[in-house]
């Protein structure tokens, strides 16, 4: 068998061309198979940051949580970690040029609760302690009022009150409004961020969202929990946000789809917390719910495109080894003269194929897995600046198709180029005879 791996050995270095070629069609054939694959996941794991970056990076968010009950979420298993706000109250605004937002809205995070909510720092620092905040950019470019970094603020804290009813960010402003002053306090700004998420601020809240730093925690009347679950809790989530709540999961599942909720359904949650809401996209891409129509869509196509691309390499493989075969069918005769059995042939095409493979196979999977990162961000990308949908763009599978065929029709190329001169060559030897 020694003789014959390096009958092997030398006719692949007697052919580099053909022996490059081989290699790199097996490198297109895997990179293409392996880009998909991996482009598939990438694009989730894009989409999972996308959504923590424009809703939170949180599961469930517990508005008016006691302190009693605080430590259900701090001991428990199923939750990995939770981040902590409290509600300072409303201040009116001077100068601010937009009537349907007169207020400022101030609640007092802690470094988790900064993180949870995906505050992004554009110039500055975090507040450090009680006497610092953070201002929302829209505050200049929405409302007009000119605050900067450094700048000292006095605000009027206070509560918003209509027909007896204390408002909060989900009421919008209306004229009827009034508003009671309860404390004065001055805050130096240390800070500015973009605007804050649509789970933090709604859009039609009648506050600009500002930050300041929770000191003290155990002091809070009530305060807001952003609960991150565990992987295994985030597959069971209904039961586990039932438990939390101290209900059972099917009462919680109706209380979660009932559009109109009844006095009755809100003291179901009021046990545990005045409100709660599930960070739906957050959620439902990390828990991979495939009776999403995306993720069909998404996981239907890789399917498609990497049955494509395996037909079309195996064609373009099985070329490549035919042409291989045909160049070296003197040589097989030479070694069947000598006793080589067909076995020991069909050894040879094996041996030679698995050296093949073993440098194109590993090449061609680092490329894939580097083409497909790198195309799934391109496709959140395009996502997030055309304002579209979570829809893939139709032209990168005709992109991958179109390679594979390419590799291919260029070894039908080959092919066809040399087995026209050796004819030509052929009818030249026998006009030379017949003269």
């Amino acid at each position: 068998m020694n003789v014959l791996k390096k009958c092997c050995y030398r006719s692949m270095k007697e052919n580099p061309k053909r022996t490059v070629v081989t290699i790199i069609g097996i490198i297109l054939a895997t990179a293409l198979i392996t880009a998909v694959a991996s482009m598939a996941v990438s694009f989730r794991a894009s989409m999972i940051l996308l959504e923590k970056k424009d809703n939170g990076d949180f599961h469930y968010l517990f508005a008016g949580v006691t302190q009693e009950n605080i430590k259900y979420f701090q001991n428990n298993q199923n939750v990995e970690k939770i981040g902590l706000a409290e509600e300072i109250g409303y201040a009116p605004l001077e100068g601010c040029m937009n009537p349907d937002k007169p207020y400022v809205y101030i609640r007092a995070v802690d470094a988790s609760g900064i993180q949870a909510m995906s505050l992004e720092l554009i110039e500055g620092r975090m507040p450090q302690n009680g006497n610092e905040i953070v201002i929302s950019r829209h505050i200049r470019s929405n409302g007009s009022v000119d605050l900067r970094v450094g700048d000292t603020i006095t605000f009027q804290i206070g509560e918003r009150v209509s027909e007896g009813y204390f408002l909060n960010q989900g009421n919008p402003y209306n004229n009827e409004e009034t508003f009671s002053p309860i404390e004065e306090k001055t805050y130096t700004i240390v800070g500015m961020i973009e605007r804050p998420n649509y789970q933090v601020e709604f859009r039609s809240a009648p506050g600009y969202s500002v930050f300041t730093h929770l000191e003290n925690a155990e002091e809070a009347e009530a305060l807001e929990i952003y609960a991150s679950y565990t992987e295994n809790a985030l597959k069971n989530s209904i039961a586990v946000t039932a438990g939390l709540l101290g209900i059972s999961p099917e009462e919680y599942a109706a209380w979660k789809e009932s559009a109109e909720r009844g006095q009755e359904q809100k003291e179901l949650v009021s046990r545990m917390a005045r409100e709660v809401w599930e960070n739906r996209n957050v959620v439902r891409w990390i828990g991979m719910h495939f009776s999403d129509a995306t993720m069909n869509m998404l996981y239907g196509m890789s399917a498609i495109a990497i049955l494509i691309i395996i037909t079309s390499s195996v064609f373009c493989i099985r070329n490549s080894f035919v042409i291989s075969l045909t160049e070296k069918m003197k040589l097989y005769g030479r070694l069947a003269s000598i006793g080589t059995t067909s076995r020991q042939q069909r050894k040879i095409v094996y041996y030679e194929a698995g050296l093949l493979a073993a440098v194109g196979i590993p090449l061609g999977r680092l490329d894939g897995i580097v083409i497909g990162s790198q195309t799934g961000l391109l496709l959140i990308l395009s996502r997030d600046n055309t304002g579209g949908g979570s829809g893939v763009d139709y032209r990168v599978f005709i992109g991958l198709r179109f390679c594979s065929q390419g590799s291919r029709t260029d070894s039908y190329k080959r092919h066809s180029g040399k087995q026209c001169r050796e004819n030509q060559q052929k009818r030249a030897a026998v006009s030379e005879s017949h003269r």
